[in-house]
């Protein structure tokens, strides 16, 4: 559920917008038949069939401020804002005896944690018309991460002796995002735009150690190309429009996500390189 409240006077707009958030999930899976449960008492094995629950809570809201301006000749804009967001979660991952060896139940724990993790952000944005034909967007956001995480599966008895079977931790993490794009019209309705940035991905909250500076997924991406508007303004009631695009694109992420069949989950692969195009069109 959300609720949204937007003041608008003359060029100035201010928006706010607060919401909140409910998520119940429950998997059951079976990725790998037999194979993941060695036995070292000589019994059968029991299957890979895990039952994984994900319980989360979220509250936030997002606010803005626009102001649109004349420069060099033209209408110019400039936004800034904060985001802030909080979530609260309960995230369990279970081993389940397969129904083929007696009753399915639950054998093993791979994790079972709560999890509250805290965003708070604020951006930047200027979009400039130069000339009638070239326009310029840059802006940057930075952003802050706090995790708290409680592991609720750890051994009762170390190398020191008893202890409790949980544990808790904290991780703090800071990234600023600098994002820009320039357009420039060759002719009447053919533009060329280009663009590049560095964003984030949060870090895997339960990877984290106590007081560690959490290291995100930086992402780096560009993409360049052509956009062709020809014909009719969209708004008429009849007529005949023509868009098209043709689009290149790079990507780099520094610590991807993948799918491991064994853990039944998306887990850190390393970095990833993604490039190609796109072409679309419509009539």
């Amino acid at each position: 559920g959300s609720a949204e409240v937007t003041w608008l006077e003359g060029p100035d707009r201010l928006t706010l917008l607060v919401f909140g958030m409910g998520r119940n999930l429950r998997v059951q899976e079976n990725f790998t038949g037999f194979s993941g449960d060695p036995r070292d008492d000589g019994g059968p094995q029991r299957g890979d069939l895990t039952d994984q629950r994900y319980d989360v809570g979220t509250l936030g809201l997002r606010a803005s401020y626009r102001r649109r301006f004349l420069g060099f000749g033209h209408r110019q804009q400039l936004e800034v804002g904060m985001y802030a967001r909080q979530d609260f979660a309960e995230t369990v991952l279970e081993r389940i005896r397969s129904p083929l060896v007696g009753p399915a139940v639950p054998y093993a724990v791979d994790f079972d944690r709560s999890l509250s993790i805290t965003n708070i952000a604020a951006y930047l944005r200027l979009d400039l018309r130069l000339t009638e034909w070239l326009s310029v967007m840059a802006g940057a956001r930075a952003d802050g991460f706090a995790f708290r995480t409680v592991d609720r599966n750890f051994a009762e008895e170390d190398v020191f002796g008893e202890r409790l079977g949980r544990d808790a931790s904290d991780a703090f993490g800071f990234l600023a995002q600098p994002r820009g794009s320039v357009s420039v019209r060759l002719v009447e309705g053919l533009s060329w735009m280009t663009s590049a940035g560095l964003g984030a991905r949060s870090s895997d909250a339960a990877a984290l150690s106590e007081g560690e500076l959490a290291p995100f997924a930086e992402v780096i991406a560009a993409e360049t190309g052509l956009a062709l508007e020809l014909g009719d303004a969209p708004d008429v009631q009849r007529g005949t429009r023509l868009t098209a695009g043709l689009a290149g694109f790079y990507t780099r992420v520094s610590q991807d996500l993948g799918f491991d069949a064994a853990n039944g989950r998306n887990t850190v692969t390393g970095p990833s390189l993604r490039t190609g195009a796109t072409a679309s069109g419509r009539l």
